[in-house]
């Protein structure tokens, strides 16, 4: 909890309007989530200390971020998202954890069961069929496939968790292809509205982002974003936490 109020404070220190309330709750569904600028943490999370710093970049640096520089369009549309940004955020999100420091390889291992739950749920497999297929077909441990079937059906059917993967791919194709990443951060909207949103800019009613994710200031951080610009989601993680 320590490390989620100082990034917010860290953040507040550099733009006095920025905002979001912090809730703690044991019934979310989720170790720590971003809903309409409120940042809610599992009261009962555990983590690794390792893994602290890439989440809270995912859910702050990520989806608050977005959000604010969003408020701060001329196209205030940018702040609640245009239509099917939750790729992109997702594929950010992701992306954060590694520019944080630490992408393992067994989180890429998660979204892709993730892909495969949901799929398997939309061709009417319950939690059982799921979990046979993820544990007995594919070696996930029984916790790890049990969590991610019983996500899949959360509210009848999480769907969602099929777009980080492939927001994430989208994304390292975007960077391979030599385009900048802090353009993104401007608000919410999909990959392809991007070249639309740079004609914006140039019209006035887009801005540059109001501010970056605290990892852009890290020392390695053109290292580790001239790695990501390889292009590969396979061999896209960190086989160890870096400093």
């Amino acid at each position: 909890m320590e490390a989620v109020e100082a990034e917010l404070a860290w953040y507040r220190e550099r733009e006095p309007g920025f905002h979001a309330d912090l809730v703690v709750d044991t019934d979310i569904g989720s170790m720590m989530m971003v809903s309409h600028g409120t940042f809610y943490v599992d009261g009962n999370i555990r983590l690794p200390r390792a893994r602290i710093q890439p989440l809270v970049q995912h859910e702050i640096g990520t989806h608050v971020v977005t959000r604010h520089n969003g408020a701060a369009q001329p196209l205030r549309q940018l702040e609640v998202g245009l239509a099917h940004y939750d790729a992109l955020q997702e594929g950010l999100g992701v992306l954060a954890e590694y520019l944080a420091g630490y992408l393992p390889g067994n989180r890429l291992r998660v979204l892709a069961a993730r892909v495969l739950a949901v799929h398997l749920a939309l061709e009417g497999e319950g939690v059982p069929g799921i979990f046979d297929c993820l544990h007995n077909e594919h070696g996930l441990p029984t916790d790890e496939a049990f969590d991610i079937a019983v996500r899949a059906m959360r509210g009848g059917g999480l769907t969602k968790d099929a777009v980080y993967l492939r927001g994430l791919r989208d994304l390292l194709d975007h960077l391979a292809a030599g385009e900048p990443l802090e353009p993104l951060l401007r608000g919410k909207f999909a990959l392809s509205h991007h070249t639309v949103l740079d004609a914006l800019a140039d019209e006035g009613w887009v801005v540059p982002p109001r501010l970056l994710p605290r990892y852009v200031q890290h020392p390695d951080h053109a290292r580790r974003l001239a790695r990501c610009r390889d292009g590969d989601v396979t061999a896209f993680f960190q086989g160890e936490p870096e400093p």
